[in-house]
This record gives C-alpha cells, structure tokens and sequence, in this order.
C-alpha cells in the first residue's frame, strides 16, 4: 500500500467517525471523543502532506 493510498484511508476512517455523530444509539461523550479523534487524524494528514510538500520542493530545487 503506497503513502498516498494510505492517506486516502485514514481520511475514509475520519469521514466515517464524522458520520456517527448522526446515530441517535451513541452516546453524546462516544460521539465527542470520535469527532476528536476524527480531527486528529485529519491534523496528522495534513501535517504530512505539508511535510512530503515541502520535500519535493526542496527535491526540486536541488534539481535545477
């Protein structure tokens, strides 16, 4: 599995953590603690990306 398609996986899991907020069967602390939870991953992927961008342009740079 490639970075890229792992991302795209931890963000499906966020989405999904997301949509439970909308189940009346869970509990108000279950729903806050998965909205959390969905918010921290969606931090940890854009801190990757930012990192992987910021590398390819140094790459870049270093190539030209």
């Amino acid at each position: 599995m490639s970075n890229e398609e792992l991302l795209e996986q931890l963000e499906s899991v966020a989405n999904f953590m997301r949509g439970m907020q909308f189940d009346p069967r869970i509990p108000a602390d279950t729903k806050e603690a998965l909205l959390e939870r969905a918010q921290e991953i969606d931090t940890m992927v854009e801190k990757w990306l930012i990192k992987t961008e910021l590398m390819m342009n140094q790459t870049d740079k270093k190539i030209f």
